[in-house]
């Protein structure tokens, strides 16, 4: 058992388990599972669709490094055709 769990006897456990409620097992009414299902289904084709058209190029997690390369390698590019050293 892990630290944070109780180490219980098997009475303890029998005595705390009839405290808890118990779970109605319900059954969804005649086509609410498909309802449901058709949701869901509708929300991951969403998704999809909005994840693909995004351009990834215009992410500031792209962009931003980028375009520090850019400079950088620009700015060394003037330091070396102007012959400037220490």
């Amino acid at each position: 058992m892990s630290d944070r769990t109780p180490d219980l006897q098997c009475g303890e456990r029998r005595q705390l388990a009839f405290m808890l409620p118990t779970l109605a097992n319900r059954d969804l009414p005649p086509g609410r599972h498909l309802h449901h299902q058709e949701t869901l289904m509708r929300l991951i084709d969403q998704d999809g669709v909005r994840t693909s058209t995004r351009s990834r190029l215009l992410c500031p997690a792209v962009l931003l490094p980028a375009a520090g390369l850019v400079l950088g390698e620009v700015l060394l590019a003037v330091l070396a055709a102007t012959g400037w050293t220490n």
